[in-house]
């Protein structure tokens, strides 16, 4: 089950529980759609109990993630496949511009 949360406001900057995101260049941008990333069920027996990934996206003009780069991870390659598959489903506002960056840091936190 996916979770889906719908932004309105126009903002530079977004942090919640599960993500944080920043325009690259400190534009005002409105998220439209965020997909929080699960939780890697294989990994459970890691004892783990949180994580992050830090992604660079690049968003076209129609607000859709044309592309992604892991920039950071902690623990490394624990979390990365879930981030990168929630980040495909992110919408952003339209925009002028041909193509915009973005600063994502998935939150993982295991909830016991």
């Amino acid at each position: 089950m996916s979770s889906a949360i719908i932004a309105a406001a126009v903002v530079a900057s977004i942090s919640t529980p599960n993500y944080e995101v920043s325009s690259c260049d400190n534009s005002k941008f409105e998220l439209k759609q965020a997909v929080v990333a699960k939780w890697p069920v294989i990994e459970d027996h890691l004892r783990l109990d949180a994580g992050f990934v830090k992604i660079e996206a690049l968003v076209n003009s129609t607000g859709s993630v044309t592309s992604q780069k892991i920039t950071e991870t902690k623990p490394r390659r624990i979390f990365d496949r879930s981030a990168k598959k929630a980040m495909e489903h992110w919408l952003f506002s339209e925009s002028d511009k041909e193509q915009r960056c973005f600063n994502v840091v998935f939150k993982f936190k295991l909830m016991r």
